[in-house]
């Protein structure tokens, strides 16, 4: 009699042993639930666009890019002077048939053609040289938070940007939202201060 109770004591007790094991493995497992402690990895985010946005060096290639985009207008706008002023002598008075005339028309043309490669010439310089400046930059922000990341022990670290919705249309309002790829970061690091010190020291 004692034997049979001995046994169903210890049946009870594995059977409440696998149960609570169960409920707690099914627990931790819950799709979705992880957090840096869980995984053993720490998280730290980063805004790139506020540092884009706000960091000295970016600003001072920006005034740098102004002044010279300033140059090339007023050289333009010289050029455009002139176009404007020989077609006006064109139109006071030579005579149509004559050989100043045809030799005025010449002029004007090959100036306009000069204007219209040299506006083509400066926007793709200047797009060629903004992309080379964006890229030269956002290396040293990836090898800066690397670096940061590792003094301190951060095994992750993810993009942050809001996204602005207000006024935006169509193809371009959808693009943001797929962009937007970290709703909620609460616990994570923010290393974006820091990332843009060492930046600017640089």
């Amino acid at each position: 009699m004692k034997f049979k109770a001995l046994i169903f004591v210890c049946v009870t007790v594995v059977i409440v042993f696998c149960s609570t094991h169960n409920f707690s493995f099914a627990k931790s497992k819950t799709p979705g639930v992880m957090s840096s402690s869980d995984s053993g990895i720490s998280i730290g985010v980063i805004s790139v666009r506020k540092i884009f946005t706000t960091c000295k060096r970016n600003q001072q290639y920006k005034q740098q890019a102004q002044v010279e985009q300033q140059q090339i207008v007023a050289e333009m706008t010289k050029l455009q002077k002139e176009i404007e002023a020989d077609e006006a002598t064109l139109k006071a008075g030579i005579k149509p048939d004559s050989s100043d005339y045809m030799n005025m028309m010449k002029t004007i043309l090959e100036k306009r053609g000069q204007y219209e490669a040299m506006k083509q010439f400066y926007q793709q310089q200047i797009n060629t040289k903004d992309r080379e400046w964006t890229k030269k930059l956002y290396m040293d922000v990836m090898q800066i938070t690397e670096a940061i990341a590792k003094s301190k022990g951060l095994g992750l670290v993810v993009a942050e940007d809001e996204v602005d919705l207000d006024n935006v249309a169509g193809d371009e309002f959808m693009l943001r939202i797929r962009m937007h790829k970290v709703v909620y970061s609460g616990g994570c690091e923010d290393i974006t201060d820091e990332v843009m010190a060492k930046l600017d020291a640089e």
